[in-house]
């Protein structure tokens, strides 16, 4: 049950169960379906914008976008944006393996590959779900 929404459809407050199923609730705060979307439009618009740049340049200029939306949303012991950060780890997951996909009869390493697991591990692309706050 959604009582209000804030900052214009930025934040999400909701009063919810417990998901362990005891008998109380709490009030909880996740960034809105709206600036999940809009974080969405923002990587694809930038990697259609951008499919002629290196690994490396991709994964620092989605390391600047992502970084700069999870810490908005990150209030350490106040938001759970835990279910955001899965859904938009899936979403850079297909997005980049559909990036990659398209250079198929371009030169691209990571053409056929797992191209979002490359980009963390070797690029150091920000992963959502491990990220946290330093």
């Amino acid at each position: 049950m959604h009582l209000l929404l804030l900052h214009k459809l930025v934040l999400s407050l909701c009063y919810d169960r417990d998901i362990k199923g005891r008998k109380t609730k709490y009030w909880n705060i996740m960034p809105s379906k709206k600036s999940e979307q809009k974080i969405r439009d923002k990587v694809k618009e930038y990697l259609l914008s951008h499919g002629h740049y290196k690994a490396q340049d991709v994964a620092k200029e989605l390391n600047t976008i992502i970084r700069g939306w999870l810490n908005f949303f990150e209030i350490k012991g106040v938001s759970y944006p835990a279910m955001s950060k899965r859904r938009l780890r899936f979403y850079l997951f297909q997005r980049l393996l559909r990036y990659y996909g398209s250079k198929s009869q371009r030169k691209s390493r990571l053409y056929g590959q797992n191209a979002f697991e490359v980009l963390t591990t070797k690029y150091g692309l920000i992963d959502p779900t491990n990220y946290a706050i330093r």
